[in-house]
């Protein structure tokens, strides 16, 4: 790893006050380096985060707001070594269990997974959800604090190797919405025998459906998931055939990789 700076991108569309809380957070608890890259994705029902530092005019959903952020990152440091991807509907606690979480830098806590491991393609917190997922068994703290391996993250708050996630091609751009570009891009880096992490010594809570609550995403939830199954129909079926998820999700697990 030829550094250990990581740039931190916090995608917003509609969610200032959520982004805020992300922000303020990591000012508070994040000691090791880093850049943080708060963008506006056009929002257009409230104004932007007031820490937005890179504004896109009209929303491009959240794929290409992410890798537009990175490119970004890019353009003032070519020196990355870690790329953190946080979405709004994340939430870091000020206590955990008992833990004061505001005297814990979880920057510092999930990069020596990457440090330490050369094959580290990725890691994640655990996370609580407020409703039902279908990462939930995945992703829910275990008792231990322990790293483990998966198959796959939920794209909540991913901390990529910068160098693998740049050789291996970043997010698919083509799936807009952001669903497809978990499975392909663990898919990529399973075939590469890279390692996938969760890790239950640091939580974060996802707060599933709190834009389209708030009536903030443009679109209901309904429309979202039309809308972005077709996406992934026409990308995914001519590459890898009508069972592009069974593909994607089981090829290349390796024992341990993909256990509940």
């Amino acid at each position: 790893m030829k550094s250990e700076k990581t740039a931190i991108i916090i995608c917003s569309f509609n969610m200032p006050e959520w982004t805020d809380n992300l922000v303020e957070h990591i000012y508070k608890t994040v000691k090791v380096p880093y850049e943080l890259i708060v963008v506006d994705n056009g929002s257009d029902i409230v104004e932007p985060s007031k820490y937005t530092n890179y504004w896109i005019p009209e929303n491009v959903q959240m794929t290409r707001g992410f890798m537009q952020g990175v490119r970004f990152a890019d353009s003032l440091d070519k020196d990355f070594s870690m790329y953190w991807l946080i979405i709004t509907s994340a939430k870091f606690y000020d206590e955990y269990e008992g833990e004061d979480y505001t005297k814990v830098d979880p920057l510092e806590i999930l990069s020596k997974v990457l440090i330490d491991d050369p094959l580290a393609y990725a890691v994640q917190p655990a996370l609580t959800f407020n409703e039902g997922s279908a990462w939930k068994l995945h992703h829910e703290p275990r008792p231990g604090k322990e790293v483990r391996r998966l198959f796959a993250l939920e794209p909540v708050a991913v901390l990529y190797n910068a160098e693998h996630f740049n050789r291996l091609g970043r997010w698919n751009e083509e799936l807009t919405m952001g669903w497809g570009v978990s499975a392909e891009s663990f898919w990529k880096a399973r075939k590469e025998g890279l390692h996938i992490y969760n890790h239950d010594g640091y939580v974060m809570h996802k707060e599933s459906y709190i834009g389209y609550d708030m009536d903030r995403m443009g679109m209901t939830w309904d429309e979202r998931v039309k809308q972005s199954s077709e996406e992934v129909r026409k990308e995914f079926e001519p590459k890898y055939g009508e069972d592009y998820y069974a593909h994607l999700n089981w090829s290349y697990r390796e024992t341990g990789a993909g256990e509940y």
